[in-house]
C-alpha cells in the first residue's frame, strides 16, 4: 500500500536524486530512465524544492501522478542537496517512504567543473576569464553550499534516517559504471538483470562531456584552502581515506561533467 500524505492523498514519489552538481548526474537519469520499471517526469529536473515560490505540495505530487502501474517514481535534481533541514522535513512530510541518492565527487573538481560549465553557458571563454572572477565564483555561497556533502548528508540523514540516503561515488561510476548501476537498481528495489545485460556502449554513453581543461594553476592552491577541512571532515565522518582528493588540484586535474 502506498504511505499517505497528511491530508489522505497517496504519495507518488519513490525515490530521489539529490546531487551533487556536476557529479554524473545527468549520466544517471539517461541510465536509469532507460530501466522498464523506473519512470521519471518529463524532465530530469523538477525544481520544485528549490523554486517553489507559493505552489502548494500537491502540485509535486502531481508530477508524478500519470506514471504507469508496476513503476517506481522519481526526479533527479541537484539543487536538492543544499535545502535547509526545515524543507527537507517538509518533503519526508509529502513523502515519507523517499529513497534518497546522493552521488559525491571530489569538490575541488566539482567547483571548477561548475565554474567552467556557467562560463560556457554565458558564452564566456574560459581561458580568457581572469583568476578573480574563478576565484569569487569558488567562493560564493552557491559553490560552497553544493560542496559542502557532509552538511548535505548530515542534513538529510537527520530527517529521512541512515539507511534511507545512499551515497554514490564519481570516481567509480567512471571506474565501473556497471556496478554502480546494479547496486542503485538493488537500492532502488527494481530488477538489476537490465543492467547486468546491457552493452558495455550503452553503459558507458557519456553525458555532458566537460571541455577536459584543466585546474588552472595559479588557482590549484585557493582550491586547495577552500575544501582541505571539507574533504578530512567526510573522511573522518565516512571512515574512509579521501586523502587522494587533495592531490587533485596540485596534479591539475582536468574537468569532467
Amino acid at each position: 500500500m502506498n504511505p499517505m500524505y497528511p491530508d489522505g492523498e497517496p504519495t507518488n514519489v519513490d525515490f530521489l536524486g539529490i546531487g551533487a552538481q556536476k557529479a554524473a548526474t545527468s549520466w544517471l537519469h539517461v541510465q536509469l530512465a532507460g530501466h522498464p520499471q523506473i519512470w521519471f517526469p518529463a524532465v530530469k529536473e523538477t525544481h520544485f524544492w528549490d523554486r517553489r515560490d507559493d505552489r502548494d505540495v500537491s502540485e509535486w505530487l502531481d508530477m508524478f501522478a500519470s506514471a504507469p502501474s508496476g513503476v517506481i517514481r522519481g526526479e533527479i535534481t541537484p539543487a536538492y542537496g543544499p535545502l535547509d533541514e526545515s524543507v527537507i522535513r517538509e518533503i519526508a512530510r509529502a513523502a515519507p517512504q523517499l529513497r534518497i541518492f546522493y552521488s559525491i565527487r571530489n569538490p575541488i573538481e566539482r567547483a571548477w567543473s561548475a565554474a567552467l560549465m556557467d562560463l560556457s553557458e554565458s558564452g564566456q571563454n574560459p581561458l580568457e576569464v581572469g583568476d578573480d572572477w574563478y576565484l569569487e565564483h569558488f567562493e560564493s555561497a552557491e559553490s560552497r553550499a553544493r560542496g559542502d556533502y557532509l552538511g548535505t548528508i548530515r542534513r538529510w540523514r537527520r530527517v529521512f534516517g541512515e539507511k534511507a540516503v545512499h551515497l554514490l561515488w564519481f570516481d567509480e561510476i567512471k571506474r565501473d559504471p556497471r556496478s554502480v548501476l546494479i547496486r542503485l537498481a538493488s537500492d532502488l528495489g527494481v530488477d538489476d538483470a537490465f543492467y547486468r545485460m546491457q552493452t558495455v556502449e550503452s553503459i558507458e554513453r557519456r553525458v555532458f562531456v566537460g571541455s577536459g581543461i584543466p585546474v588552472r594553476s595559479s588557482l590549484q592552491q585557493a582550491l586547495l584552502e577552500i575544501y582541505a577541512k571539507s574533504i578530512n571532515d567526510l573522511a573522518t565522518y565516512l571512515d574512509l581515506n579521501l586523502k587522494h582528493w587533495n592531490h587533485v588540484a596540485r596534479a591539475g586535474g582536468g574537468d569532467e561533467s
